[in-house]
């Protein structure tokens, strides 16, 4: 039976079955949201007693889906209706290959990756990305309580991500960002990408300008921000001062950017302003070490409050020889709380 269910809703065809198999990504949500109206028409097939699966090829089992979509919002009476890829591969395993071996060919982020992680003592993750795009993660050692996004730009392009947690009674927020690279004239009115660059940061500085508790809130913001603001961020100030990274006007915006929460930040405030410090080397290098041409494009910064718990911070520079290495590495913070 084919129906436009666009003009007519399910509302056309519900009394017509007695099971719906319903694609849960991008149907019931995107991995960061609900949708509201699709949990809407979830439950008006339940009142008419109709069932319905929310059906996943998540190579994963169905109790970690069910809790991811527990931790956006979703009610236990609508995600008890998941059924993974995952979880068949499962039931299969148990019932037919329990004694013998067997070997799982995949992507290392379904079979490695979170164990990995596991064994790290991180039990939690929230991840927010576009395919063979960019995309921003958290990893996290205590459960995530939510997980937010805002859109810059009009663009929904995996930019930012938000998550809470609880850690000794204390509510901690961390924002991760990855700022546009901005191509490679910094002139907004023949470049686009780099007018989009400065149009995000402005949008980010009222996103927290908006905010009252400047005082009050232990709040980190991390990432890739893809500009080194200071002279000691940089090879050379002298030739980079015209490159999108390192411009006059982006330093102010990210200055803006930095002062609408009081934002401190932790290298500099552990390390001082006297040496050189990067977190990024080009590619182009063919001896990164020896030229030693880098930019701290990676950052991390901590509210007023937050301030106060901050012991200690380093940048992994050993990293970036390791075997195909990324050309950023990472920058790490410790913080203490009694």
């Amino acid at each position: 039976m084919t129906k436009n269910l666009d003009k007519e809703g399910l509302s056309s065809i519900v009394d017509n079955y007695q099971l719906f198999y319903v694609d849960l990504w991008g149907v019931v949500h995107n991995g960061v949201i609900i949708y509201k109206e699709a949990i809407k028409a979830l439950k008006e097939i339940s009142k008419k007693n109709k069932d319905f699966i929310l059906l996943t090829n998540a190579p994963r089992p169905n109790s970690t889906v069910k809790s991811f979509l527990e931790k956006l919002g979703m009610e236990k009476e609508i995600r008890d209706h998941v059924f993974t890829s995952g979880e068949a591969a499962l039931v299969y395993l148990k019932k037919n290959l329990l004694s013998n071996n067997f070997f799982h060919i995949g992507p290392p982020r379904d079979f490695d990756l979170f164990k990995d992680f596991e064994k790290m003592g991180f039990l939690d993750t929230a991840a927010f990305g576009i395919k063979g795009y960019n995309g921003v993660c958290i990893a996290s050692k205590h459960p995530i309580n939510s997980i937010k996004k805002h859109i810059f730009c009009n663009k929904d392009d995996a930019r930012h991500m938000n998550i809470k947690f609880l850690y000794k009674n204390r509510k901690i927020s961390i924002h991760n960002f990855y700022v546009p690279a901005g191509g490679d004239e910094p002139d907004p009115k023949i470049n686009n990408k780099f007018k989009h660059k400065l149009k995000f940061l402005e949008e980010a500085t009222k996103l927290f300008s908006n905010k009252k508790s400047v005082n009050n809130d232990l709040v980190v913001l991390v990432g890739d921000l893809n500009i080194a603001p200071h002279e000691m961020d940089v090879w050379s100030h002298q030739q980079l001062k015209y490159v999108v990274s390192h411009t006059e006007l982006v330093i102010k915006k990210l200055k803006k950017f930095s002062e609408s929460f009081q934002f401190e930040d932790a290298i500099r405030l552990t390390q001082g302003y006297e040496k050189k410090i990067y977190s990024w080397w080009s590619y182009r290098a063919k001896d990164w070490k020896k030229s030693n041409r880098g930019r701290r494009l990676d950052h991390i910064w901590v509210s007023q409050k937050m301030s106060k718990h901050l012991e200690k911070t380093s940048i992994e520079e050993n990293v970036r020889g390791w075997k195909r290495p990324s050309d950023h590495v990472p920058v790490v913070a410790d913080f203490k709380f009694n």
